[in-house]
């Protein structure tokens, strides 16, 4: 009866075991379903002929095979380039060793267990293996550091390498000197963990500067909306000064009462629309006021009045200020790009709850059903295909784009915890296209 639990154990139970801590460590860095697949039934039956296949005296080739088995799994059900593939593989091996390392030092220091090469402790060991893995991979950035290799400079994927390179060289050294592994076993554990603390350190770090890196290209990205902005101010002192020496000159040109009045109307009026895109400059985020100053004097160009209505000068939002200035911008061009000359289009911008609210509303000639608002958000769909054949030869070539903006828009809201939403309402007997933005 002994013999055969311990065959089952031996040849079932604990390779089903180190299977499913390799499974579920890939599926956890992949991001997909842990569901069971017919592909990790074939995985766990290919884990248990390996050992049926091999013999015990030669655990290097059942070692070998067993790292091929993972590979092929991995290149089979990854959807991913080749290279990141790889790292995959080597991520998820040199982490269950670290982990089995960690096993190993609690096993041998702390319960005193000398003999690893028994069923019951090689069983043990298995089910400790899971266990910590399970643990440790759904921490926040456990769960991420796939990701945070994919994004890593070239210079970090290759210390990853060698990492492994070293795990890999202390594996092969454990199972060609079995017995050598108590004598060295403190050595081992600890350069190990300074291996993966100074690992994780660099992952930090590299993150953080890959952030930092984002905003100072994003920042010179927009630096022509400052300097065009700038530029607008320092036309509008000057244009300033004339202005005042023309009043000053008007009792001169204008003797009679009346005409005086039509002067100085016809030169008030001349300054409301600039007044009108003032309290964008009050806000506390400079690049988004900047960028939306910017547009709404592309706008004026165009003869087309983009009125704002500012409920929030402080503005907090879950996302960098780049990032929220980039979404609001393509829902202000879109509009803008989708009125013609004498069109006045409506936005407001607040704050609540931590996040910013953006909603802009622009005339359109007719009702649009929901389905086709809907279809706006569709990668690659453009509002051209509502168009005439004469509108589509005669409209802006860049409106093309917009269904490549609003998808883009949707997709990186929705992955910052926002939402963005359409409508299409009638008031006044005036069709108006409605997108309202919450991050």
């Amino acid at each position: 009866m002994n013999s055969i639990l311990t065959i089952i154990i031996t040849y079932i139970l604990n390779p089903i075991l180190e299977a499913s801590a390799g499974i579920f460590v890939i599926k956890m860095q992949s991001h997909r379903s842990l569901r069971l697949r017919f592909s990790d039934l074939i995985f766990y039956l290919c884990t248990i002929l390996t050992l049926l296949l091999f013999p015990s005296g030669h655990p290097v080739f059942r070692w070998v095979f067993g790292l091929l088995l993972y590979l092929v799994y991995i290149f089979t059900t990854v959807k991913d380039t080749a290279l990141n593939r790889f790292l995959l593989f080597m991520l998820v091996h040199g982490s269950i060793f670290l982990l089995q390392c960690v096993i190993l030092g609690v096993m041998y220091f702390v319960f005193r267990i000398t003999s690893f090469h028994t069923v019951s402790v090689s069983l043990l060991g298995n089910f400790l293996t899971v266990v910590s893995a399970v643990l440790f991979f759904r921490l926040p950035f456990a769960k991420h550091l796939f990701d945070y290799v994919k994004q890593a400079s070239f210079l970090l994927r290759i210390l990853i390498l060698n990492t492994y390179l070293v795990v890999l060289f202390c594996l092969a050294f454990f199972k060609i000197y079995p017995k050598q592994i108590y004598e060295i076993l403190s050595l081992v554990i600890t350069l190990l963990t300074l291996l993966a603390a100074i690992n994780i350190w660099i992952l930090y770090y590299d993150q953080r500067t890959r952030l930092q890196q984002q905003e100072i290209d994003s920042y010179q990205k927009n630096m022509p909306i400052y300097d065009s902005l700038i530029h607008e101010i320092r036309a509008n002192q000057h244009e300033y000064v004339n202005r005042l020496q023309s009043l000053a000159n008007l009792p001169v040109i204008y003797k009679d009462y009346d005409a005086l009045s039509r002067a100085l109307q016809s030169y008030a009026q001349e300054f409301v629309n600039p007044m009108a895109n003032y309290p964008l400059l009050q806000i506390n985020m400079p690049l988004l006021a900047a960028s939306l100053y910017s547009l709404a004097s592309h706008a004026q160009g165009k003869g087309i009045t983009l009125q704002f209505d500012i409920v929030s000068a402080v503005l907090k939002s879950h996302v960098p200020e780049h990032e929220l200035t980039d979404y609001i911008s393509i829902l202000t061009q879109n509009a803008i790009e989708a009125c013609k000359e004498g069109d006045t289009i409506y936005a407001l911008l607040d704050s609540k709850d931590g996040a910013v609210h953006y909603e802009i509303r622009n005339p359109v000639p007719a009702m649009i059903s929901p389905e086709e608002i809907g279809n706006f958000f569709r990668h690659g769909y453009s509002t051209k295909q509502l168009q005439t054949d004469h509108d589509t030869a005669t409209s802006d070539p860049l409106d093309g784009k917009r269904g490549l903006g609003l998808y883009y828009l949707q997709t990186n809201v929705t992955k910052a915890g926002g939402s963005v939403g359409a409508d299409c309402v009638c008031h006044d007997g005036t069709y108006y296209m409605i997108f309202r933005l919450m991050l």
